[in-house]
């Protein structure tokens, strides 16, 4: 998603989202209907669950994986030149990997980022990214925005947000109400992970699903933060007989991030 960075744009970003502050009551999500896990290596499945709470649906696409035999990798578009998601992994050894942070409407990215321990963009407080992931010393990381502390030894970073689950708590204050595609990454904070996508849900329904252990029993999930989302919320994976499935996005994006074998 593309964001004016002119002054006037910042009194609409400030309206979008209000102050975010944890909630201990989750809506009642459950899962309808779910396939079986796809095998991808390096002990990463794949899953889709279809998920029904206070009168809505929505379908949740989710690659899990383990740092202990995966990392993330945050891969730029530049200066290399534009592609989708699928044509930049597919000659990698990634097993899977989703959209990026925002960009503006210059293609810049939207706050830092470092790709291949080369930093773009500005480290930047603004009410949207409130949420930091990043790789240090080749493990992952999603810390938030006061947490941050910066060194030499990051070597992939974006700036995200808005935070989805706060201490394996929902997020409450959201402003929004309007479905559409999501995508996030979430972990309980001791080596497992999860990227995915959502189609299609509100910023709130999505902090319920992922807050909720019905819905992903898989894990704990101590954290979550959302990604850029909308056109261009896209997410592919290669399972292990080599074959790519992929959840297209509809827009060109500035970066990707990527989970490949240790």
């Amino acid at each position: 998603m593309k964001f004016d960075l002119r002054p006037a744009s910042w009194g609409k970003l400030a309206a979008l989202l209000l102050l975010l502050v944890t909630s201990p009551l989750n809506a009642q999500w459950t899962v309808v209907s779910q396939s079986k896990p796809l095998p991808l290596g390096s002990g990463a499945w794949e899953v889709v669950k279809k998920v029904r709470g206070g009168g809505s649906e929505a379908e949740l696409n989710l690659v899990f994986f383990d740092t202990d035999r995966c990392v993330l990798r945050v891969l730029d578009q530049m200066p290399k030149g534009r592609s989708a998601l699928d044509r930049r992994l597919s000659g990698t050894r990634a097993v899977a990997g989703c959209n990026g942070g925002y960009f503006t409407p210059d293609f810049r990215p939207l706050g830092l980022m470092i790709s291949e321990g080369k930093r773009s963009g500005a480290y930047e407080k603004s009410p949207l990214l409130t949420a930091v992931l990043m790789v240090r010393k080749s493990r992952p990381l999603l810390v938030w925005r006061d947490e941050f502390a910066d060194s030499k030894g990051i070597t992939d970073l974006l700036q995200c947000g808005p935070r989805l689950v706060i201490g394996s708590k929902v997020v409450s204050g959201f402003k929004d109400s309007r479905a559409r595609a999501r995508t996030f990454v979430l972990t309980d904070t001791a080596g497992h992970w999860a990227i995915g996508n959502c189609r299609y849900a509100t910023l709130r329904e999505l902090s319920e699903m992922l807050s909720t252990p019905k819905v992903i029993p898989e894990m704990k999930v101590a954290r979550a933060a959302n990604l850029d989302g909308g056109n261009s919320s896209g997410l592919w994976w290669r399972d292990t007989n080599g074959t790519e499935h992929y959840d297209r996005e509809s827009a060109t994006v500035r970066n990707f991030v990527a989970v490949l074998p240790r």
